[in-house]
């Protein structure tokens, strides 16, 4: 995978508004070519380079030139425990699996699904949005509400109990 390295150059002039350095309007380019135009005295001149980086070079063991240095072998690290962050266990995926089953759904899970149920998608979302404060987290739940209903449906266990 190649790295995509976006680099800018920002520079403002006249920093108080009765400074003497006035700064004059510049434009935005990408690529070479000119974009937009930037009106007013404050705004910044950025000029946007996109650049691919080519794959490094092994050194050459010479102390001179563009990939010099000693050559060494890469040391193979151990994996750190940083790297396993955010992954669930199996002990863990097993309690709150088990919790689940034990507890049941929450009032607004009940509620989302039946939203659900009725094709109310969107209603769903603003309900779990409001319930979980962000809208990434109400998307999950509705997903995850939604494959509940799934697998209750594709068990034979959709009937309404009364």
């Amino acid at each position: 995978m190649i790295p995509l390295v976006i680099s800018y150059s920002c520079m403002t002039f006249g920093l108080w508004p009765n400074s003497p350095l006035e700064y004059k309007p510049k434009s935005l380019s990408l690529f070479g070519r000119f974009v937009w135009d930037f009106p007013g005295k404050f705004s910044l001149e950025l000029i946007g380079k996109f650049q691919v980086m080519a794959p490094k070079q092994p050194n050459t063991g010479l102390f001179v030139g563009l990939n010099k240095g000693h050559v060494v072998t890469k040391k193979e690290l151990a994996p750190r425990p940083s790297d396993r962050k955010g992954k669930t266990s199996k002990r863990v995926h097993f309690v709150r699996n088990l919790i689940r089953e034990v507890a049941g759904f929450a009032p607004y899970e009940k509620r989302i699904t039946e939203l659900l149920k009725v094709g109310k998608d969107k209603r769903a979302l603003k309900v779990a949005k409001r319930k979980l404060g962000t809208h990434k987290r109400a998307k999950k739940k509705r997903e995850e509400m939604s494959s509940v209903l799934r697998k209750m449906r594709s068990a034979g266990g959709g009937e309404k109990k009364k």
